[in-house]
Order: C-alpha cells, then structure tokens, then sequence
C-alpha cells in the first residue's frame, strides 16, 4: 500500500480544463483544497487560443476532451507512465449512453473501462507506440538483403476506468467515512455549458421518463456490452485461425479467410432467426474491420461501412446482393481483392489480397516534413540529430538523423508517396543503385502497389527567371531498404551521413502463431 501512496504521490494530475476560477483544479493549485490524501499533484493546463473564450465554443465539451486527453498523454510520456486512471463512475456511464441514445449513435455499451488513451493519434509514445517489436524476434519473418527487418510498433498509454460499477454517492460516502472532504468541479453545474451537463442536471432531478433512467442506462450498457464482447471474441478467434503474411516492406497482406462456420458458437446458430443472421453479420464485420486494419493508414473503421466488404467476402451472410460477385473492392482505404487458388485456379476461394489503396490525387500531394530542428536528441557523438518520430500515412513512424555536416541548413527533407516520374528521373540520371531498386519493387511492390510506397526526398530552393521553385531529389524508399549516396538504414555499419529509421504500426497479430507471418 505505501509503494503506491507513493506512485500516487509522484503523478496524480489533476488538469484545469479552462481558466474558470471557481474550478476545483484552481483551489487545489492556489492551496485552497485540503490535502488530507497527501497528493503531490501537478495542474496540467490546457492550451486553448489566447483569444478564445473556452465557454463560447459550441463543441466545447469535444475540444475539451481532446485538449485534456492531450495533455494527460504528454504528462504520463514525461513522466514514464504507461497505465492512467480515470475516475468515471457509474452515473457518468448513464449519462453517456442517455446522450448516444439521443444522437441515435451506436456505441450503447457505453465507455470502456479498458482502452487506448484516445485523442492522441500519430503522437508517439501516446498511441500504439513507444515500444517496438522485433518481428523476427517475436518468431517469424525473414530479413532480406541483409537489411535490419522493421520492427513493429506497439504499446502506448492505456486508459483505466475502475469506478465504473460505482455510483457517484457511493463514492462520496466513501470519502466522508474516510475524513476526506468531497469538492466538485463548479463547472459541472452549470446546465448551459454542455449537453452531459444538462443530461446530469434532467437525470439527477427526475425529470426524463423513468425508461431513461440511471438504472435503465445501466441495464443497457451491461446488455450491449455483453452482446458486443461475445461476438468481438468470436471474431477474434476467427481472426487468428486465418492464415496472414504481412509484408511490412509494401504494408501488403495475404489471408486465407476462414468459413465463419468454423467456430462453433456459429455453427450453433439457426439461418431461419433474423436475430441469428444479425450476429453473424456483426461477427463478420468485426473479423474484416480486424484485416483491414492491418494495412489501412485509418485509426478507426466504423463497422456501418463495411457491410459491402461482408458481402464480398462472406457471401453467405446476410441477402445476397451485387457485392458477392466482386473480386476487388476499395473500403477504408484498402483494396481487397479476391486472389485465385494458385492449384485449381478456383476464384472463388477465400484467399485475400489487401493493400493500401491508390491514394486519393490530394492525398498523394501531401507530404510530411522532417524537421531536424525538432531533433529528440542531440547528443549523439557525431553531433548528428534525430528528427521526432512521424506517422505517415497512418501505416509507418519513421524519423531521420542528419549530421552537423549536412549539405545545407536550408535544404529539409520530406516523406511523401513514390511517383511514376521518381523513377524516370532516376533512370534517366542513371542512379547506380537504380537496377537493385527495380529488383527489389519488382519483388516486393509490383503493379500499382509501389505507388503506395513511402519515399524520402530532399528539397531545396532555386530561383529560375526571377522564381523561386522547389527543387527535389529523391535519396530513399525507406520500407525498401534502399537509398542513393550517403543515405542509408538505421542501425548498418557506417556511422557518418544520414539515415533513416522505419517502423511498421501496431497491428493486432499473433506471433507466435504458425499461421500469422511476417514477409
């Protein structure tokens, strides 16, 4: 108990949502509350625009859940923590599914008492990040031309919710037996700020109809919830009896699919019950949600846009419709296609390609900047910097070091998709690692697949007819393992030059599965 009194002591931070006065985080920072707990606390502030009145935004409770989030990750990256603890309690619970209910959103099972931290996408450390596997460490996967296998990312910051089976009376009982004084934030009186506000103020006071009730919104959370989790456990052992490669160099799977029936809860279910094929259905979504997540650059996939790719892939779910007879499909960014039994040559087979799809003419244009001012560290014995680690595309961290010496402080570096004309000009320039880098795309990304690849390239400025144009070099596909000059890969014997580092995003694999593989 002393060991986390102590823990406790070190890194509880409260956070100051606005700069109301009367918040129960500004007592505690001017030392106006009590501190019979004997927390060491620490006020995280919130950074809203110096010209914004926090209380005239009309998403103020959105942004303050961001901007909250935000900060509490930041912290716990600061200060080691990897689990947080959040103190949401049953009566919050209510409140939430009142409000889906109102929205007419889905999500009925209310807030998770278990989660990644959210908010806090391509920030890492925060969000499936921070902790990198090695994948032919975790047993599978095969390094070619001797280039360092990337590692896959995981870990992150996972949120905590103990209280959830207490009620907030339950909790200030609690505290008054104990001889510490209950405060509350003022703010959340205030029925005009937001819309839980207002659900609090109606719930506490009687005055919604009994159906909506606190007990009711429990009820209906317990119910969703224990729907959701047996289906989502069914998925998941339909997930991990399918056969997966995963090629982290092109983000390309291959899956063999397995029948739903292949589990016997689904076998169990009788076709004839409308209530039956509406599990199947959602046990099927929340298995090709699972694949697709495995190469698609999107955090979140919402399961009401998946019932085309169900009906591609499960034809047998559901009414049949025109999708069943597609053998290639775009959802969630993903090209799904249906690939041939390379021994029968039967195309009806459940066998699966599923590769990032041709991005989007804007998406394409954007491109990510490395800032080697933004270094993490510049205490390497070269002298060179780390930029920070960036998410690009949703699909790979990556970051780069440049040495003191590098050509020009005005030159920056950039990711961005490979272009059908950035293998021209290096043809045409007559690269010398030109034909190794044709070898391995034809290898790895052949077709439309390279031009989902990542590519590093330096820019710089030049001034043509009184105009000033962006001139740009290509120097590596760092998926490839494949760079020009003095670029080359993290971790390789040379120590002078630049490099890049590259790493695959968290993916839910098994592997220690004989039929989950790294390629």
């Amino acid at each position: 108990m002393s060991k986390i009194k102590t823990a406790l002591q070190q890194k509880a931070s409260p956070v100051d949502l606005t700069r109301f006065r009367q918040s129960v985080y500004a007592l505690w920072q001017t030392g106006q509350h009590p501190r019979r707990i004997e927390l060491n606390a620490r006020v995280l502030t919130l950074d809203w625009p110096p010209s914004v009145d926090p209380k005239q935004l009309a998403n103020f409770e959105s942004q303050a859940r961001r901007l909250r989030l935000q900060a509490l990750g930041r912290a716990c990256r600061r200060l080691g923590i990897s689990d947080l603890f959040l103190a949401h309690h049953a009566d919050d619970q209510a409140e939430t599914v009142l409000m889906r209910l109102i929205r007419s959103a889905s999500g009925f099972k209310g807030i998770k008492d278990t989660t990644l931290i959210p908010e806090c996408e391509g920030q890492y450390g925060l969000y499936q990040s921070g902790s990198p596997l090695n994948a032919m460490d975790e047993g599978g996967g095969v390094a070619l031309d001797k280039y360092p296998m990337i590692k896959i990312e995981s870990g992150g910051i996972q949120l905590h919710r103990p209280l959830l089976s207490y009620h907030k009376s339950e909790l200030i009982a609690t505290c008054k037996r104990a001889g510490i004084e209950w405060f509350e934030d003022s703010t959340n009186k205030d029925r005009t700020l937001t819309q839980r506000n207002t659900i609090r103020y109606l719930m506490n006071e009687r005055r919604i109809p009994l159906a909506l009730g606190t007990a009711h919104m429990l009820d209906l959370a317990a119910r969703s919830k224990e729907r959701y989790e047996e289906r989502d456990g069914t998925a998941r052992q339909l997930f991990r009896a399918c056969s997966i490669g995963l090629n982290l160099r092109s983000g390309k799977a291959t899956v063999l699919v397995v029948p739903l029936n292949t589990i016997e809860r689904i076998r169990e279910l009788s076709p004839s019950r409308p209530s039956a094929v509406q599990d199947m259905e959602h046990v099927a979504a929340l298995l090709v949600r699972r694949l697709l997540l495995l190469v698609s650059p999107q955090t979140e996939i919402s399961l009401q846009d998946l019932s085309g790719a169900v009906n591609a892939i499960f034809p047998e779910v559901g009414i049949a419709r025109s999708d069943a007879q597609r053998h290639t499909l775009n959802v969630a960014c993903v090209q799904v296609t249906r690939l041939q039994d390379t021994i029968g040559g039967d195309s009806s087979s459940n066998m699966l390609s599923l590769s990032r799809a041709n991005p989007a003419v804007a998406t394409k244009a954007q491109s990510l900047l490395l800032n080697p001012d933004l270094a993490e560290d510049d205490s390497t014995p070269t002298g060179a910097r780390w930029t920070q680690w960036q998410l690009w595309d949703g699909r790979y961290w990556i970051r780069v070091r440049l040495p003191p010496h590098y050509p020009s402080r005005a030159m920056s570096v950039a990711v961005r998709f490979l272009e059908m004309e950035d293998l021209a000009t290096l043809r045409a320039r007559r690269v010398p690692e030109f034909p190794k880098l044709v070898r391995m795309l034809k290898l790895h990304a052949p077709g439309p697949l390279r031009w989902t690849l990542p590519v590093i390239v330096e820019r710089s400025n030049a001034v043509e007819r009184g105009a000033t144009l962006i001139q740009e070099r290509v120097v590596a596909l760092p998926s490839l393992g494949w760079g020009i000059d003095q670029w080359f890969a993290a971790g390789g014997k040379r120590r002078d030059g630049p490099c890049w580092e590259l790493r695959y995003k968290a993916v839910d694999l098994d592997f220690q599965a004989a039929n989950h593989r790294i390629e």
